[in-house]
């Protein structure tokens, strides 16, 4: 039913949420085509510890002022009890389906 879902993440099995955050901001310097599906993968792994939490960095990179969420079509990320960001993610569909409706 779906079409194969893009899916853009560091290439790297150990990403720090510095290096993600660069990732992330490549990524959507020159998002995928708008209205299509795709995928950002928004984790941060570390050597020992595997999946880190970085739900603040998440909060303050896609929050409202951001900028980066409006962008996106879906964004992975782990540890998100608890936190707006679906929240976030919501308003901006809202928005967007809003914006879609006026033409």
């Amino acid at each position: 039913y779906w079409p194969k879902i893009r899916h853009e993440w560091s290439g790297s099995d150990i990403t720090s949420p510095e290096q993600l955050k660069q990732h992330i901001t490549r990524t959507l310097a020159n998002p995928p085509v708008s209205g299509s599906l795709w995928s950002l993968s928004a984790t941060s792994y570390g050597e020992l510890a595997g999946v880190k939490r970085i739900t603040d960095e998440l909060d303050q990179w896609f929050g409202p002022d951001s900028g980066w969420a409006p962008k996106c079509s879906i964004i992975n990320a782990d540890f998100i009890g608890g936190t707006p960001l679906i929240s976030h993610c919501q308003q901006v569909n809202q928005s967007k389906g809003l914006r879609k409706a006026r033409g």
